[in-house]
């Protein structure tokens, strides 16, 4: 019967957006962010020996832009070095706890020996030698990234302006030297590398007008962001500026999601017109190592589907270790996130036991570890509210409707607080142990609509 498996990262993320973030800060829905977001925004103009006129605007443009996509966004105008090492140190601490991260540069950009360079606005830069610890290279953004390990990540230089030092070197480049991409990142250079880009003459520079135009397409994904806005400055250009891209992205990303109705992504389910009467009441499952359930997650405000495996690799007592590290209890609870780096104390409660029509049970438990939100609580109530027969791709079954509902409160590391709530329904089988299907809905810890996932069984093994 089992005819595919995926890797840890999948089990993770479908855990923890069905069990945590589900509660209002992972996905959102119907064109908004899917999963947590943060932006590094830089724009330097006020150089001594070349100043620059587009950069802060730009910056500032871009931070607008970005926050209407859903991310956090730390802006730096006219930075001076120390400033600029403070804020990457602080948007890889970010992006560590998950998520997606782009870091975007205004300014002016140099290349030595192959190295590209982020200038400061206060850079006094006599000698190329000089370069290295006088501005800001390109890799310590990428071993930022590299170091998170998180899903994708977005480096944006409009920074291939003219080296405004290259008098004093002895072997002075145009623009940017080429780069390759880490696992699940994109490069976005406003030329090709060594091409210089204008300042332009408006209140931004060229590259960055037509970016920020892009950016505010819904349905466009991040790659045809990008070859949008490579078509049409080369045109504005007359072929003098040819933007380029180094990419080894793994996954899609929408900057605006495409806007869905929630119905068409939801098959293949079908539902009985019946109530499934061969159901009375269900124990605790008897749970054994190598058991394994494959899922479709299918994230409704993007469209996108992929697989999602869990497989029991040990039981100990009444915990349940996960061949990625999860840890549950055998009444599927769920005790630690290991990928997300957080603990549920006492649990988080996703069943009602024993398993009748009518049957409820509270839920009361803190979220800890995460760096973001050092206070966060939820509490409600879980229900078995029918009995219903459907339709999966693994199959039809006999299951349970469960309904759990409630609330959650969070404080964030700045001290801002807020309550969301949230609402998850699951068909739990008996026969197969686990939920054929399961809907996690939530708003945002600010009271806006947030997440909508669905989950479909689509194979399964038991031991």
């Amino acid at each position: 019967m089992l005819q595919s498996s995926t890797g840890g990262s999948a089990m993770r993320r479908w855990a923890f957006a069905g069990l945590a973030l589900a509660l209002g800060t992972a996905t959102t829905v119907l064109g908004a962010p899917s999963e947590a977001r943060h932006a590094l925004v830089i724009g330097n103009a006020n150089y001594r020996d070349a100043p620059l006129a587009n950069p802060v605007n730009d910056a500032r443009d871009m931070g607008r832009v970005l926050k209407q996509s859903g991310f956090e966004v730390v802006i730096l105008e006219n930075a001076n070095l120390l400033t600029m090492v403070r804020a990457l140190r602080d948007f890889g601490d970010r992006i560590a706890e998950g998520g997606v991260g782009l870091f975007y540069f205004a300014g002016h950009g140099l290349q030595v020996k192959g190295h590209n360079y982020l200038v400061p606005a206060d850079a006094s830069i006599e000698r190329e030698d000089e370069v290295a610890f006088q501005a800001l290279d390109v890799n310590a953004v990428l071993e930022k990234m590299d170091s998170a390990r998180n899903r994708s990540n977005f480096v944006i230089l409009d920074a291939c302006r003219n080296n405004p030092f290259a008098r004093a070197f002895r072997l002075a480049s145009q623009g940017l030297a080429p780069m390759d991409a880490p696992a699940g990142t994109l490069i976005a250079f406003a030329t090709a590398p060594g091409s210089v880009a204008g300042d332009g003459a408006g209140r931004n520079g060229l590259y960055t007008q037509h970016l920020l135009d892009q950016m505010a397409v819904p349905g466009l994904k991040v790659e045809d962001v990008f070859k949008r806005v490579r078509a049409v400055v080369r045109a504005a250009s007359s072929g003098q500026q040819v933007p380029w891209e180094n990419t080894s992205l793994e996954s899609d990303f929408y900057f605006r999601a495409p806007k869905v109705t929630p119905p068409k992504r939801l098959s293949p389910v079908v539902f009985a017109k019946s109530s499934a009467s061969a159901l009375g009441r269900s124990e605790l499952p008897t749970l054994s190592p190598g058991d394994r359930w494959i899922y479709r997650r299918v994230d409704i405000s993007t469209g996108e589907s992929r697989s999602a495996t869990f497989e029991i690799a040990a039981i100990e007592g009444r915990e349940v270790r996960m061949v990625n590290g999860d840890r549950w209890d055998t009444d599927w609870a769920l005790l630690r996130d290991v990928g997300e780096r957080l603990s549920f104390e006492p649990r988080a409660v996703r069943m009602v036991w024993p398993m009748f029509k009518g049957a409820e049970a509270k839920l009361e438990y803190r979220v800890i570890g995460s760096q973001r939100y050092p206070d966060w609580s939820v509490r409600g109530m879980a229900k078995v509210v029918g009995l219903e027969r459907l339709t999966v791709p693994a199959g039809t079954f006999d299951t349970f409707k469960i309904e759990t509902t409630g609330a959650y409160w969070q404080r964030r590391e700045n001290g801002q607080s807020g309550t969301g709530t949230f609402k998850n329904v699951s068909w739990y089988s008996p026969e197969v142990k686990r939920e054929v299907l399961r809907d996690i809905g939530s708003t945002k810890w600010d009271g806006t609509e947030g997440t909508y996932v669905r989950m479909i069984l689509v194979d399964y093994a038991l031991r």
